[in-house]
């Protein structure tokens, strides 16, 4: 039987409504999508390996602790080729979900008819954990388009009458198996899958497709294994350590978490959330979990009815395929130490989906099908307008207990500031791979020129024409600046998004409110100390080192230390009373800008009226002190500081 072979009109008319209601479901409120620390940190590891900045040979750490294989980031590479807009990459994600839906219509209506076709592209095209997991930057988005092509390419291995198409199924399942567990971890299951079909068809004796199908899965994980041998071997330790991390409470068994799968019960945690709790049409949920239980126990009935009846040889092979589907995940998480979540059930949908379907094929009543279609008709009415009601809720604003931050809130924010100049972003920490807010910033703003500096330790004050930017009011570098910040203004069009607050530096105000020392003084970490100021706020003692960045240093990892000493402690070689070491980043650095330190003392109750302050710069890696250009030590001794 040619699965591939052209479908007529009457039996693709179905398919194109139902992928047309699945592409409204997935395409519609652009920007209405999760854009959080996963998202953006995958997005700007994609852009990076695209435009050759960074090639990635791991990705961000994984649910389970370890992080991820280099293939979850190498399968968002090809939306980021066509633009560095994450909207593109999350459409990207909803066409895969839709052409796995096409699969699951053509393999079903190939084997068991267009009514049970139909129905299972149906359940696939709305039910609502499907719908919101085919519209973010996240791998498991990917796993029913995994668990799709893995189906119909055991199922051609087993079953194509052609010893070649046999031969290049088995290829491509091999390399579907080993690339999928690559991209999400939650593949594993295929891989149990995949062996149960080798033991069970003898696979093992087409040892040149097996064999091809393997070193072709393996060259996505040259890059890590290489990575892990040379210089990161803690990636292998990673994957030993998490192991163990198994919750064993009921809310995580593996079977009850497939069955809440099944039935789509809680899925608004993915969406509005509290938004929309309380509502008429939330309370609508629990009639349509209602629903799908009755539609699911009527269609295992019939699964098993015509399993044992009537079903060809074409049927049970195809059958078998989908139980080993759905059993093997629940039997890999049951025995595998790690603790299951409901997202590593995804690869079980195209099975749920024909079960829900196969009364369809088992009766051939006229009422009983009739019965069953309204049925069907009603749950997904209900999932279409609790879905439409989620997205039409958050749609202009963020949902904090749902989706959270959506990627609409951050573009619009982002799209308010001016174009023409360049940006020097105050966010939470430059460190784009473990934090969230830099990574997106640095998505956003990827194709301008754009600076991330750790605004809670530094500010930086650019020499020429830019946008200083801060995305928190509370942020120290924030504090700092906005007193001789010009034209300020916060950017928060969508409601509950973080505030973006932009301005350029009014200099002569600048001027006017720090201690300028009579002579500067150049340290050779390529900073030049001008001045100071020191003052208590929000029930802290910060001082503010004023420099002025006249060299780049091949240093990556600098730090500023702040002895602060009190009267009894001014020997230099005793120990400071209290120290505040902060962190430079150099690689923001660039010549003629001011750069500031902000150092912060929270023991005000030990902080007499007036301090003795020792500053100077080290290496992060040795310890050693940056000396001063002049020859007179490694330090600058501010005298006579006042706490208030």
């Amino acid at each position: 039987m040619n699965l591939l072979k052209s479908q007529s009109f009457q039996r693709g008319s179905p398919l194109i409504v139902v992928l047309l209601l699945a592409a409204f479901l997935r395409f519609s409120y652009p920007g209405v999508n999760s854009f959080a620390s996963d998202e953006a940190r995958v997005s700007l590891m994609a852009l990076d390996t695209v435009h050759g900045v960074q090639f990635a040979t791991y990705g961000i750490p994984s649910s389970a602790g370890a992080r991820n294989l280099p293939a979850s980031i190498y399968a968002f590479v090809p939306p980021f080729m066509v633009s560095s807009d994450p909207l593109v990459a999350t459409y990207f994600v909803g066409l895969l979900n839709i052409a796995a839906i096409a699969i699951v219509y053509i393999f079903a209506s190939r084997l068991w008819g267009i009514p049970v076709a139909a129905a299972a592209a149906l359940y696939l095209a709305i039910a609502p954990f499907n719908v919101f997991f085919s519209r973010n930057i996240w791998t498991q988005d990917l796993l029913l388009t995994l668990s799709s092509l893995w189906l119909i390419s055991a199922y051609l291995a087993v079953q194509s009458p052609s010893t070649r198409t046999r031969r290049l199924s088995l290829l491509a399942l091999t390399v579907i198996t080993g690339v999928g567990f690559q991209i999400h971890f939650a593949a594993i299951s295929l891989i149990f899958a995949w062996v149960y079909m080798v033991l069970r068809y003898k696979w093992w004796k087409n040892w040149l497709a097996l064999g091809g199908g393997i070193a072709l899965s393996f060259v996505l994980l040259l890059p890590f294994l290489y990575t892990a041998a040379c210089c990161a071997p803690e990636l292998i330790s990673e994957y030993v350590s998490g192991a163990g991390d198994a919750a064993v409470d009921g809310y995580r068994s593996p079977l009850l978490l497939t069955l809440r799968l099944a039935t789509n019960h809680y899925w608004d945690y993915l969406a509005a959330g509290d938004l929309v709790q309380g509502t008429a049409i939330t309370q609508t949920t629990i009639v349509s979990v209602v629903l799908m239980t009755i539609l699911l126990l009527v269609g295992a009935i019939s699964f098993v009815i015509s399993w044992r009846r009537n079903m060809t040889r074409d049927q049970r092979i195809a059958s078998e395929i989908l139980l080993v589907l759905l059993i093997m995940p629940i039997l890999a998480f049951t025995l595998l130490p790690f603790t299951a979540r409901l997202h590593y059930f995804l690869t079980t949908l195209p099975v749920i989906a024909l079960i829900v379907a196969m009364p369809f094929f088992a009766f051939r009543n006229y009422l009983l099908r009739w019965g069953m279609v309204l049925l069907l008709a009603a749950t997904c009415g209900l999932w279409f307008i609790q879905i439409e009601h989620n997205l039409s809720t958050i749609n202009g604003r963020t949902a904090p207990m749902g989706m959270g931050t959506t990627l609409q809130s951050v573009q619009d924010a982002a799209s308010q500031l001016p174009a023409d100049v360049p940006i020097v972003m105050h966010t939470q920490s430059t460190d784009t791979y473990t934090r969230g807010e830099p990574a997106t910033w640095r998505v956003m703003f990827y194709e301008r020129d754009m600076r991330l500096v750790n605004g809670w330790t530094n500010a930086i004050l650019p020499s020429g024409p830019a946008l200083f930017v801060t995305d928190a009011d509370g942020m120290p570098a924030f504090e700092e600046v906005n007193a001789y910040l010009d034209d300020a203004q916060d950017y928060q069009p969508i409601e509950g998004a973080p505030p973006v607050y932009a301005g350029t530096i009014n200099f002569d105000a600048f001027d006017e409110l720090y201690n300028w020392l009579d002579e500067p003084v150049a340290f050779s970490s390529g900073l030049t100390l001008l001045g100071w100021r020191a003052r208590t706020i929000s029930q802290r003692f910060r001082v503010s080192t004023v420099y002025r960045i006249d060299a780049l240093p091949s240093d990556t990892q600098i730090r500023q230390f702040t002895h602060l000493r009190t009267p009894d402690a001014l020997d230099p070689t005793t120990p400071p009373s209290l120290v505040a070491d902060i962190p430079f980043t150099p690689q923001n650095w660039r010549v003629g800008d001011i750069l500031i330190g902000i150092a912060d003392f929270m023991a005000l109750d030990q902080i007499p009226e007036t301090v003795t302050l020792d500053l100077g710069h080290y290496r992060v890696d040795t310890g050693t002190r940056f000396p001063r250009i002049d020859g007179s030590g490694d330090s600058v001794r501010i005298s006579d500081v006042p706490r208030n």
